[in-house]
């Protein structure tokens, strides 16, 4: 802990790239390794990032992506 800058910062999943106002679909595969009812953590930590980054964010399942594009 002495070793590690005091300005350190963790690095942006997509905070760099996403702007304020932006909207961003993140598609989430559902499968039978995945917990029920729950994302899994990497998926979390994206949707947080957008929404750090002041964006708007969407969650739709690979199956369900061609019927949300179609709105």
């Amino acid at each position: 802990m002495e070793l590690a800058p005091r300005d350190w910062s963790p690095v942006p999943l997509v905070r760099d790239i996403v702007r304020k106002g932006d909207v961003v679909v993140l598609v989430c595969p559902i499968d039978s390794a995945m917990p029920q009812g729950r994302l899994i953590l990497p998926q979390v930590q994206v949707l947080r990032d957008v929404l750090d980054a002041g964006a708007m964010g969407y969650v739709a399942k690979d199956t369900e992506l061609p019927a949300y594009c179609d709105r």
